[in-house]
């Protein structure tokens, strides 16, 4: 049992260590969101709301990089299902993810 707290107590530090480092960033974001929605900027909100539906199972990066060309194509907002559907090739399950998109 001491084994197990020892490790429990081990991957906390290496947590307590890794959040440290990442902080100041998560604070930053955080407060760029609170600025979009004080600002009731609708567009960034559903911007954001898009990047969460495409993330899980899927590598944030990738998902961003589709959010970003999809507004700069102008799919985001008005496209259509195989507009959308092709600009996801590299986001997980895009036949879902283009349809909630379209649902949305």
């Amino acid at each position: 049992m001491s084994d197990l707290w020892t490790s429990r107590r081990e991957v906390f530090k290496v947590l307590i260590k890794e959040y440290k480092s990442v902080k100041d960033t998560i604070q930053k974001r955080i407060e760029e969101f609170k600025s979009v929605w004080k600002r009731r900027n609708h567009r960034e909100i559903f911007k954001e709301f898009i990047f969460c539906l495409l993330t899980p199972q899927s590598k944030a990066k990738l998902c961003w990089e589709a959010v970003l060309n999809m507004e700069k194509k102008g799919y985001l907002f008005q496209g259509d299902y195989n507009q959308i559907y092709e600009e996801l090739y590299k986001v997980r399950f895009r036949k879902v993810k283009a349809n909630y998109i379209i649902e949305n």
